[in-house]
């Protein structure tokens, strides 16, 4: 974990510097430009931050399942 965290970061990370500003100004303008928009029936959303194999998908379909034999009709989205 010292790796990572450091009292002084090192010289090369200076390079990256442009970018994060570049980071910072895009979500800058999309919070000052986007607006919540709140849906009309529940929502729930399944993910985190690990990409593939974290067992997002089985869930999502038992959870899915689940809910039409409650008698609801589930509609699944996804972004990719």
């Amino acid at each position: 974990m010292n790796f990572w965290w450091r009292e002084e970061p090192p010289l090369w990370s200076l390079a990256l510097y442009p970018a994060e500003i570049a980071y910072r100004a895009g979500a800058s303008l999309h919070r000052a430009i986007s607006r919540p928009v709140n849906a009309r029936v529940p929502v729930i959303s399944v993910g985190n931050l690990t990409v593939g194999g974290a067992g997002k998908t089985p869930v999502t379909l038992a959870l899915a399942q689940h809910l039409a034999v409650g008698g609801r009709a589930p509609a699944v989205l996804s972004r990719g």
